[in-house]
Order: structure tokens, then sequence, then C-alpha cells
């Protein structure tokens, strides 16, 4: 007896294959364990990497999850407000007999503290849509500098990699700044391949640590973090730029940020954090 052929049913939902995962027409959900997801198996491979492509196939399919074949168009978006596609500006792509398939480039890679972030992926039609699991991103390689001044927050995967302002200082009051080790998309990551000295400068001209090069990162991908205290001595309502950038490893992208503005200390008494 020959195979008996079945035809899919009805356009039913769309169905969304992150890299990793694989379709399997007939599968219902909770088939191997509750919760197990209907019409596939695997789990996406991640984690991915901040600025690499990775795909992801929209396919058409019935209640069963079997392919049906329609030109229609779908739009997938992200939750990652920089990446390709983001969470507002989607993928738009018309399948072909039933599927298409996607290049994914996503570009925040952790919170703002350097935390672990995951992401997800969903698509949109004219029926119901589907969304992926999360997923786990990592940073790429340190390429470059990024320097944080007292109020500014850093913003990963953002073009400018930070957000707000440098708040105002006091001539000779104590002054940390912040200086990481990211990737091209100001992702925080350290150097595996060995130390890193460090220089900073400024355009203070009564500044007595300039350059100052007391800092270095040391080897491994978990090391992206120093800190200076470095007060300004010389008030400036235009203010001053500070300058990050590497003596002696790998030579990473330098940093100019600020300015920052200086006010002369009129402090005639009380607690002052001179040195």
């Amino acid at each position: 007896v020959s195979g008996i052929p079945i035809a899919a049913a009805a356009l039913d939902h769309f169905q969304l294959l992150v890299q990793g995962e694989n379709a399997l027409p007939g599968k219902p959900s909770d088939f191997g364990f509750a919760g197990d997801p209907g019409g596939k198996n695997g789990a996406p491979a991640a984690p991915f990497t901040a600025g690499s492509a990775f795909g992801a196939v929209v396919n058409a399919v019935d209640f069963y999850y079997n392919v049906v074949s329609t030109n229609a168009v779908v739009r997938l978006y992200s939750d990652d407000v920089y990446g390709t596609p983001s969470d507002t500006v989607p993928l738009t792509k018309a399948l072909t007999a039933g599927t298409t398939s996607f290049t994914v480039t996503l570009l925040t890679a952790q919170t703002p503290a350097a935390g672990a972030l995951t992401h997800s992926l969903n698509v949109q039609g004219a029926v119901a849509g589907d969304s992926s699991p999360n997923f786990a991103m990592k940073a790429n390689t340190a390429t470059k500098l990024q320097a944080l001044l007292p109020g500014e927050t850093a913003v990963p995967g953002s073009p400018g990699g930070k957000g707000a302002g440098p708040t105002p200082t006091i001539a000779g009051e104590n002054y940390f700044i912040t200086v990481r080790l990211t990737d091209n998309w100001n992702n925080a990551v350290g150097y595996a391949s060995g130390a890193t000295g460090l220089r900073l400068a400024t355009t203070d001209p009564s500044d007595p640590s300039n350059p100052d090069i007391s800092q270095m990162f040391l080897l491994g991908i978990g090391t992206y973090t120093v800190i200076y205290n470095h007060p300004f001595q010389t008030a400036s309502p235009a203010g001053w730029s500070v300058t990050a950038s590497t003596r002696s490893g790998a030579a990473m992208v330098a940093i100019t940020t600020g300015p920052v503005v200086v006010n002369p200390d009129t402090l005639t008494g009380g607690l002052h954090s001179h040195k």
C-alpha cells in the first residue's frame, strides 16, 4: 500500500524559528514534557554575539504546524531598541510558498551595569503571530575605550554608549572617572589576550597628573572597568575635556568626552573632599 498524501489544513498562524530551532510538523504542544513547544524542537543557539548576524525562519502553518503555501507578508521585531530588527522598526518580507528567512543583528548584550541580558523575537502578520524563547546575548570583542563621568550612565548597544551629561564639579573636589573597555557597540568586555595600560589626560592646564598613567586593565574578558579619582584644579564655565587612551598592550580606540564644567571653590568652612 502506497503512502497516503496528507495536505495541510487552512492557515492558522505564523511559526517563528530562531537559529538552533528546527521545525517539526505535526508535533503537538507538551508532547515530550509539560511546556514542550509544539511544531519544533531544539533551542536557540545562544548566546548570540552583539553585532554578529544570526538567522530566523518564519513559516505559515496550520493548527498542526504543517506549512501552508502562501505569499502573506510578515513583520519580524526584536525587543532590542538598537537591533535590526528593533522593537519599533521591523524587518518585513513576503513569504514564498509559506516560508521565508531573516537575518537578525542585535546590538545590546548587557544591562547598563554589564549584567546578563536576554532578548526575544516576535513575528506579526494577518493571522496570529509567534514569539521566540528568550535567548542570551554576549559582548563582542573589545575594541575601544569608554569614559563615564559623574552624571553619565552606560547605555550598551546605543551609538553614543551613554546617556545624560556630566554634572559640574568644584575645583579640587574628588572627581571619579570610570573608564571601561567595550566592543564596537558599547558593551563592556575585557581583553582576553593581555593586560592593557591606560593613559588619562585632561585639558585642565593646572592638572598635576597629566597624563595619569596609574591604571591598567588586567588580562581577562571579565576585567573591563577602572576608576580614577581625578580632581580638576582650574575653574572653567566652558569646561575641560577628558581623554582616555591606551599606552601599552592592545591599541584600543581612544575616547574624548566632556566638557566638565568646573566651578570655583567658594567654601570657607565645613567639610571638603580635596585631596
